[in-house]
């Protein structure tokens, strides 16, 4: 408390060897100093926070529109008379990547080191190749596919070892989308 009675004391003495006129100039110059540090510290941190949450709220927005418009795209197929089984596995797959798909399919049985090349083509469908691949694995591959959309166009399987066949093969698949 001693330190800070000095302080007061010095203050005031300061104060009081100042004219009047040098005490307006004072508060005049500590007033501006208050309110810029106060525009600077408070208002522009609270404007652009502001300016931010406005524009992530319109990002959300378009967001919740463009979800809604594929709802009622979804919901006017179902409930249609012509209730075709390929086309919603068409709308939903429409956004999907067959690079992506494959990925995940082979992650998912373990067989993701076996992927030599994964290329997508023009149609929207892809150029695989896989080496040594137990044959039934490959079926799996396929299949899990073919429930996301896919179907087989061309498949080259060579065996890995002719003479002594342990079930490992080389493919090289083109598959294409089947909602086309």
């Amino acid at each position: 408390m001693n330190r800070l009675n000095t302080l007061i004391e010095s203050l005031q003495g300061f104060w009081a060897a100042r004219a009047h006129r040098e005490r307006w100039i004072l508060l005049a110059g500590g007033g501006t100093s208050l309110i810029l540090a106060a525009w600077v510290l408070v208002w522009e941190p609270v404007t652009g926070w502001a300016t931010d949450q406005q524009q992530r709220l319109a990002k959300t927005a378009q967001t919740a529109a463009i979800v809604s418009q594929g709802r009622k795209r979804l919901e006017a197929v179902d409930s249609s008379n012509d209730r075709t089984k390929n086309l919603p596995v068409a709308i939903a797959a429409s956004s999907r990547s067959p690079m992506q798909d494959a990925r995940r399919v082979a992650e998912q049985l373990d067989i993701l080191d076996a992927i030599e090349r994964r290329e997508p083509t023009r149609d929207g469908g892809l150029q695989i190749s896989f080496v040594e691949l137990p044959f039934s694995d490959l079926v799996r591959w396929v299949g899990e596919m073919q429930t996301r959309g896919f179907v087989v166009t061309r498949a080259r399987l060579t065996p890995i070892e002719i003479d002594r066949p342990r079930g490992l093969i080389r493919a090289d698949l083109s598959l294409a989308s089947g909602a086309s």
